[in-house]
């Protein structure tokens, strides 16, 4: 019997097929070879590069509605996003490495203030970016041990207009949410300052019937912000930017009744009060950014780049009297707590530059710090000293290295020198072949290592007696492009390859309790297959992923991902249609007994998360945009398991979506 998993397939086979029939190119301010990425301190053409690199642009961004860094990522093959609804965060997965050894940037500067591991991606506001650049394959090398899976850095926009600009944005969706925001581009003299304003309100949902309060997704309400300035003192560039965010998450529970004995002129009577125990979660965020670019006779490009990172999550227990309609503050002990994160960068970068050789140095500093009641001992600090080199050089006509090369001390685990080396071959114009071999580290978090995180649903405790997960990663692709009179197709293959020792694991040992530990040795390898094709107004970038993860020498299936991102232009109607799609196969997840000798496989049955949008410019600066989510309407997935640990659940089901969703979007931009 047909599901609809299967039909979404089916959708992606006759895509493909129609692709195979036909040739398409990427429109020019879509094409990867025409975008300079800055990961490597030097700026190039993305062809030119040694490294695995993806562009996602701000045309692609307003295209598909995107409001946060998740609704991008959904769209990414080799992504795979998982939206909580019992913590309400979105968290990640990248070619089947967990989001904790994935770097996220703003800008070339860390995020902090990650949930379990994971940064929260629906924290992550787009309403002033330029593009996203996800670089894939171990960065360790350039920044630091957190980056054995790769790096997604946020790039903002830095207007250069003598005028006044802007953008207003406003989105609806059939399920209550609605987001809104406005930028403005301001110059003054010969600088450049913008500013972002927005709220996005989502009222929660159950899928439950018969509940008066309580919801599968919780109430959520954010408002952001963010401020930059740009210009030039003598012949240095110096940048400014702040971003805010105030996040409230609300978990509203079901009534009950509490009888209470009074006594009134010597009689006893019984006197019901309907209540019901209240939480709130508030997240808040800031981040500094400072940055100041030059250039001397001896070095093309010297660059200090300065942040401060602040993030807390605050819970607030409340009790909800109907009788009055009061809330006030649960007095109860241990009820209320608040756990803040602060972290401090600085890294200074020297780059050289000739025909054949491009080459930077630089040092970096960093601390962080985390307060709270949560916290062992209340407060905890990891800092680090780094000095890093790279080079990319030509050793043979066509063939070009990089070499790199990165020195780090950890206040908490001591020294670790993190090499890298890539190759890549033009043999024609038209094909490239690229190989890299790197080792990677990633070190404990603080929350890892000294965090408790208890609530009603998690009882996760850190782990002070840690080590670093230590790996090393292969990475071959092979890219050929074929050019006719009216179009053209670009072949993608990539054979990637990651051991890891040491493994950092969240042991669960009950439903609700777990702790983190080194378990051993994890082996993940994939191969993917991709397409890029244009002719005429039709675009199409697909792409099939193929991963398996041994662990402790049990092994997983081979899951399967096809992504498929197509856009049509109908020219008379001036209207454009979108459709991204994600096909998900044999998606596994590990779990262990209490000493990690035991493991259990669990398997996702397949399913397909679906999006299409139609929008229509009307004049130059008004555009106006439907959008049908999760066409599939996806809300829960089964669950089965192939082997089973002490802990392995067996069969059940996983909330996955919010199911199927319509949006009304418009834009003004000015």
């Amino acid at each position: 019997m047909w599901n609809r998993a299967t039909y979404c397939l089916v959708i992606l086979s006759i895509s493909l097929g129609t692709i195979s029939a036909q040739t398409f190119l990427l429109p020019e301010d879509e094409r990867l070879p025409t975008f300079t990425f800055s990961h490597s301190k030097n700026p190039k053409q993305i062809r030119q590069s040694v490294y695995k690199v993806r562009i996602v642009s701000k045309d692609f961004i307003e295209k598909t509605n995107s409001i946060n860094l998740a609704d991008v990522l959904k769209t990414q093959s080799g992504m795979n996003v998982v939206e909580d609804n019992l913590t309400g965060t979105s968290t990640l997965s990248m070619n089947g490495q967990e989001g904790k050894n994935v770097q996220i940037l703003v800008n070339g500067i860390p995020l902090i203030g990650r949930m379990l591991g994971q940064i929260d991606l629906s924290q992550i506001n787009l309403q002033d970016i330029e593009m996203i650049e996800i670089v894939e394959g171990p960065l360790s090398s350039i920044y630091g041990a957190n980056a054995t899976a790769g790096a997604i850095n946020i790039i903002s926009k830095k207007n250069q207009s003598s005028k006044l600009s802007g953008q207003i944005k406003s989105q609806q969706l059939s399920i209550g949410s609605n987001n809104s925001s406005i930028y403005l581009s301001i110059p003054i003299k010969k600088w450049t300052s913008n500013l972002s304003l927005g709220r996005n309100f989502f009222p929660g949902k159950s899928f439950e019937k018969g509940t008066l309060r309580q919801t599968d997704w919780m109430l959520k309400n954010q408002y952001v912000a963010t401020f930059g300035v740009q210009g030039k003192i003598k012949k240095t560039s110096v940048s400014y930017r702040l971003s805010l965010l105030d996040e409230t998450l609300k978990n509203k529970r079901e009534p009950y009744k509490e009888i209470q004995v009074k006594e009134k002129d010597g009689q006893f009577y019984e006197v019901g009060q309907f209540k019901a125990n209240d939480i709130h979660y508030l997240s808040r965020r800031m981040d500094h950014q400072l940055s100041f670019v030059s250039r001397s006779e001896r070095f093309e490009r010297i660059e200090f780049q300065n942040g401060y990172n602040y993030f807390s999550r605050e819970k607030k227990s409340l009790i909800h009297h109907f009788n009055n309609n009061q809330v006030l503050l649960d007095r109860s002990t241990g009820v209320q707590d608040t756990t803040s994160f602060q972290s401090a960068l600085h890294r200074a970068i020297f780059a050289y530059g000739k025909p054949h050789l491009k080459f930077f140095s630089g040092y970096e500093f960093q601390s962080e710090w985390g307060e709270g009641k949560r916290i062992m001992s209340s407060s905890q600090n990891i800092w680090s000293a780094s000095t890093f080199s790279n080079a990319d050089f030509e050793i043979a006509k066509k063939v070009q290295v990089n070499l790199g090369f990165r020195t780090d001390y950890n206040s908490r685990f001591g020294w670790s020198i993190l090499p890298n080396l890539q190759f890549r071959r033009l043999a024609k114009k038209n094909k490239k072949f690229t190989t890299s071999i790197a080792y990677g580290q990633r070190n404990p978090d603080l929350k890892e290592l000294y965090l408790n995180f208890v609530d009603a649903n998690h009882n996760v405790t850190g782990n002070p007696k840690l080590i670093s997960e230590m790996g090393y990663n292969f990475l071959f692709g092979f890219e050929k492009s074929q050019d006719y009179s009216r179009s053209k197709i670009v072949h993608d293959f990539n054979i990637n390859a990651n051991w890891m020792s040491n493994k950092i694991q969240l042991i669960v040992t009950d439903p609700t309790t777990a702790q983190y530990s080194n378990l051993g040795n994890q082996h993940i390898r994939n191969f993917s297959y991709g397409i890029i094709f244009e002719k005429g107004g039709l675009n199409v970038n697909t792409r099939n992923l193929f991963t398996q993860t041994i662990v402790n020498k049990e092994k997983s299936k081979f899951s399967y991902q096809a992504t498929i991102n197509a856009s049509q232009k109908l020219p008379k109607s001036k209207l454009q249609i979108n459709l991204n799609a994600n096909y998900f196969s044999n998606q596994n997840y590990f779990s262990f007994n209490s000493d990690g000798a035991d493991v259990g496989i669990k398997y996702l049955n397949p399913y397909c998360l679906m999006d299409v949008f139609l929008s229509r410019k009307m004049g130059i600066q008004h555009r106006v945009s439907l959008g049908f989510i999760n066409v599939m309407n996806i809300t829960q997935l089964n669950v089965s398991a192939a082997s089973q640990g002490q802990h392995g659940r067996g069969a059940g089901l996983l909330t996955a979506g919010l199911g199927r969703t319509f949006q009304l979007n418009y834009q003004w931009t000015f």
